[in-house]
């Protein structure tokens, strides 16, 4: 099949994916012939028409899902593989797709071109697969009707047997090689099959089961055996005494070759033959079930990653990288007992059951065994390579699962690989107990952007000339149901090395433009009143950040203005070129783009004058370094973004004196806990309130507009007054 044309349908309403996905084909071994459509009406049309080898099926999908499709197609009997290609991991969502059809289920942002080519060739081979079984059930039914099967009749007064013509060339005899005795069935049976066919005829006749069907061997004249469906029925008496029984033989030799071929593609890989993560879970659960508690002998299990694999698959090319892994696999076989089991668990990745074994130390000498085994260059190409191996190791305890075992090792083998490479890691209790509880809090965290269970607070940023509050920062808050506040810096980085990211951001800049919708209706005369919305780069730089954006605003009835986008410096460096794209389509509908935490990472002013940045937000570490004679950083950040035309906002403020240099030095406006801390929109709508009625009392005079919460007569002078908040607590880090 390497030379032939695959053809593949992909179907995403999301055009830049279109172009991924070509240029990962593109980059794959062997000829794809790409077809993309964008709409569910489309994809419905071109995956009926039988036009493609394989389709690869976005989740989304205009409103819809890809599940649906999957619905519809299988009603409607299509017979393309799919496989499901998304950017959102989630395994109920995975086990839905299988049901429904699905060959495999795909994270976008987890694939390469090798695995996204392994993927559609491994669906064009199950689908031809399965429809080779469809169309032999077919031809069974076909031939039946046509009295095609091997026929015969039982005489059971006489004992005698007619058989059909076609019953003796299935078995390749002539016709008159083969006689009238019922034996010249029963001798032909497979000896480890007769006595289930005996007790099944004997069940038949004495009444106890209403048809007879059997499924078994028969010798052929050549001396192979065929598998061979046989199904009868007996006629009976008045008073039940059976005196005819009869029925067919059907050939299915074909067809159990090809579920013997589909049973090596479900358990064994296909590149090296090993048994694949599946086999091994189930020798695993059976070793562990098997272990005689009284013994201290216990199964264990190794799980290995390969540390070269990787780039040699990337240096070399897949054809070498093949030759790489079937020499490594060679090679860790010589070093296990015959009744150990090596599977294949991963591109790099296998996994090692170890039976009786009597302390961890034997598992670990087998490791060193594996790691020495390496150890000597294997020849690749025109060339060698030298490979280590990190092993993780664990030991099957009281009435651990087959699965809870690979994956104490798999979670050894992470703990030793986050240390580096060519090592040996035993399974910790504490570290696991770590990352479960690290997986219980995404679980947590998954199912509270889902359930919206999330808040967002607003801490109002102040203009240093009116004392005004022009705008406000939204900040999410996850008030825990058993934990209580889980703070920002523990659960932000938790959904930003996820897809959880994505939610959780959309849910801050929908629920942050409604409220600021809410008051300008409530508060009409702060027309220019802003929010700003922070912004992963992760998300900034993914596919339809701009329509999300927007389609916040248009939901809540705003214009661009009226939003804020904050993000850090490393936005530029995902891909520059696209943030710069992006950051012009969003300016050219009025969105501030505000560069958050200036100065901290890495500002390259080669893109920075390139981009329609509206403010720089000074970090708060600048800030709280000021003294009356350290304020050269923030002055010049100060003097970059004037001398850009950009508008400047100190983070931080804790103290009157840092109000005070940051107005002396021309800062635009300032928030900090000084200022006003983040609060929830009721009382943020009470500071607006506060400051309307303000402007609405003409007889009071400027400086008597507090920001802050506390209500005590101050001084007048004759330049804004910023209240300075008593016992301010360490500025925690909100986002």
């Amino acid at each position: 099949m390497a030379s032939d044309t695959i053809k593949v349908l992909y179907v995403d309403d999301d055009p830049d994916d279109h172009v991924i996905v070509q240029d990962l084909l593109a980059e794959a071994e062997g000829t794809f012939e790409v077809e993309c459509v964008s709409t569910y009406e489309e994809a419905l049309e071109r995956l009926l028409s039988g036009d493609h080898d394989v389709c690869l099926l976005d989740y989304q999908l205009n409103g819809r899902t890809g599940l649906d499709l999957l619905r519809d197609t299988a009603a409607l009997d299509n017979r393309v593989p799919v496989a499901i290609l998304t950017g959102r991991g989630c395994r109920s969502l995975d086990l839905q797709a299988a049901e429904l059809g699905a060959v495999d289920y795909l994270v976008k942002d987890q694939i390469d071109a090798q695995v996204l080519e392994r993927t559609i060739r491994y669906a064009v081979q199950t689908a031809r697969a399965t429809t080779a079984l469809r169309d032999s059930e077919e031809r069974y039914v076909l031939a039946a009707q046509g009295a095609n099967d091997g026929l015969w009749d039982w005489n059971l007064r006489n004992d005698t047997m007619t058989f059909s013509p076609r019953w003796k060339s299935i078995f390749g005899y002539a016709e008159t090689e083969i006689g009238d005795n019922p034996n010249e069935w029963f001798d032909r049976v497979h000896p480890d099959d007769l006595d289930d066919v005996e007790t099944a005829v004997s069940d038949h006749l004495r009444g106890a089961t209403e048809y007879f069907e059997s499924t078994h061997r028969i010798r052929h004249a050549d001396r192979s055996y065929r598998w061979v469906l046989v199904r009868a029925s007996a006629a009976r008496m008045p008073d039940g005494t059976v005196y005819r029984m009869a029925g067919s033989h059907m050939d299915i030799t074909k067809l159990r070759d090809a579920e013997h071929q589909l049973l090596e593609r479900t358990f064994f890989d296909e590149a090296t033959g090993l048994p694949n993560r599946d086999l091994l879970l189930d020798r695993a659960a059976l070793a562990v079930l098997s272990a005689d508690p009284t013994s201290n002998t216990r199964c264990a299990m190794l799980a290995v990653r390969v540390d070269a694999a990787k780039s040699v698959g990337l240096t070399l090319g897949r054809r070498e990288s093949d030759r790489f892994i079937a020499e490594t696999t060679a090679r860790f076989r010589k070093c296990l007992r015959a009744g150990d089991t090596l599977a294949r668990i991963g591109d790099a990745d296998f996994g090692i059951l170890l039976n009786n074994i009597d302390q961890i130390a034997s598992a670990v000498h087998v490791a060193e065994r594996l790691r020495s085994a390496l150890r000597r260059p294997l020849a690749i190409s025109d060339g060698e390579v030298t490979t280590t191996i990190t092993v993780g190791i664990a030991r099957a305890t009281g009435s651990i699962s087959g699965d809870d075992l690979l994956n104490r090792a798999s979670a050894a083998l992470a703990q030793a690989g986050s240390a580096g490479v060519d090592r040996i890691q035993v399974f910790d209790e504490t570290f696991h107990a770590r990352s479960i509880a690290s997986m219980q809090l995404e679980a947590d965290l998954h199912r509270a952007i889902s359930d919206k269970a999330l808040s967002v607070h607003y801490q109002p940023i102040i203009s240093l000339e009116t004392g005004d509050i022009t705008s406000f920062e939204a900040l999410v808050r996850w008030q825990h149901p058993e934990r209580g506040l889980v703070l920002p810096d523990e659960f932000i980085p938790l959904a930003d090395d996820t897809d959880m990211i994505r939610s959780l951001d959309q849910f801050v800049l929908e629920t942050a433009t409604q409220q600021l919708a809410e008051w300008r209706r409530e508060f009409p005369s702060f027309e220019a009143l802003a929010v700003a919305v922070n912004c992963s780069s992760r998300n900034f730089v993914g596919p339809g950040v701009v329509d999300s954006i927007l389609g916040a605003l248009e939901g809540a009835g705003l214009d661009g203005r009226h939003l804020d986008l904050e993000l850090t410096e490393s936005t530029l460096l995902e891909d520059p070129e696209v943030a710069i794209g992006i950051f012009n389509r969003l300016a050219e509908h009025g969105v501030g783009i505000v560069i958050d935490d200036f100065g901290t990472g890495f500002s390259s002013l080669s893109y920075l004058h390139r981009l329609p940045v509206s403010t720089l937000k000074i970090d708060r570490s600048f800030v709280s370094a000021m003294t009356t004679s350290n304020t050269d950083m923030v002055r010049s950040i100060i003097a970059l973004a004037k001398n850009l035309g950009f508008d400047v906002v100190a983070e931080g403020v804790e103290h009157q004196a840092q109000v005070n240099h940051l107005r002396e030095m021309g800062c635009d406006r300032a928030q900090g806990f000084l200022l006003g801390r983040p609060v929830d929109a009721a009382a943020a709508t009470a500071l607006l309130s506060k400051q309307a009625a303000a402007h609405d009392a003409a007889h009071v005079s400027s400086d008597e507009y507090r920001a802050g919460d506390r209500e005590d007569p101050v001084e007048h002078s004759s330049e804004p007054v910023m209240i300075e908040f008593v016992n301010v607590e360490a500025a925690e880090t909100v986002r």
